[in-house]
């Protein structure tokens, strides 16, 4: 028993892709696809926040590829982050009702934005731009609303601050990196069009990470509906408490101002 236990490989205890392993179950704890999960999500989540700072260096390169102002080149950033908000209810109710689905939602906009970015700067569209910006700024809304969520499907307890930090320390990377865009261009346009086209090549990866990697139960909406169901409602009824939870609000609206000022 021991002997053929020991000569199984890793591969042995991992589910196949359309296994109907429950997420929130103790078999997925033990699962070894559980980081591998979190490595495709933690990418999404990088490669986001790197574009994030595409137009936020040098502005006066920006200006003459878009053919626009510095004004304009700004709002880009803006738009970015703005887009969010809007999207946000639509996302969290996705994020529970059809997680797997709207995971990958967001890796095609997040590939869709990266290579409409590309376009951008090649073609000199300012309107690309803004069009690339309002789709990241989509799946961002997305990633968002995912970092606890991942964690809370695929890990136990006791590491599930370890998965969220991963989640979301991947993103504190890729908008530190982002503001490397403008030493990697040297303020040269041919330079500038590269490295965007770099950039689109990398960030395609996602769809790829997310189809092989990204193993949620890609038919949970129809193998379990029940649990679904059941799931939005704990969520509704969890907002509900929320509101209500005077010493939660005593605590988040400071450290929310503190993070907000840094």
């Amino acid at each position: 028993g021991a002997l053929a236990m020991a000569s199984r490989s890793p591969a042995d205890h991992l589910p196949p892709p359309h296994s109907r392993v429950t997420p929130e179950g103790p078999a997925a704890w033990r699962s070894g696809w559980r980081w591998a999960v979190l490595g495709s999500f933690s990418y999404l989540s990088a490669s986001n926040a790197f574009m994030c700072m595409d137009f936020s260096d040098d502005y006066g390169l920006n200006e003459r590829l878009l053919r626009s102002g510095e004004a304009d080149v700004a709002l880009l950033y803006s738009l970015f982050l703005l887009s969010v908000v809007p999207v946000m209810p639509l996302a969290a109710w996705g994020v529970v009702r059809h997680h797997w689905s709207t995971v990958a939602f967001a890796n095609a906009l997040n590939v869709t934005g990266g290579w409409l970015r590309y376009l951008a700067v090649v073609r000199s569209s300012y309107a690309l731009a803004v069009l690339s910006s309002l789709v990241c700024g989509g799946a961002a809304a997305v990633v968002v609303c995912s970092f606890t969520a991942v964690s809370e499907r695929w890990f136990r307890p006791s590491h599930r601050g370890l998965a969220t930090s991963i989640a979301v320390q991947s993103n504190y990377l890729g908008w530190a990196l982002g503001s490397l865009i403008g030493a990697a261009e040297a303020g040269e346009a041919e330079r500038a069009r590269a490295v965007f086209g770099w950039q689109a090549v990398a960030i395609s990866c996602c769809l790829p990470l997310c189809l092989f990697l990204y193993r949620d139960r890609r038919a949970a909406d129809q193998q379990q509906p029940d649990t679904a169901g059941a799931a939005a409602t704990n969520a509704s009824s969890a907002l509900r408490s929320l509101a209500s939870n005077g010493p939660f609000w005593r605590r988040a609206v400071p450290y929310a101002a503190i993070g907000g000022g840094g």
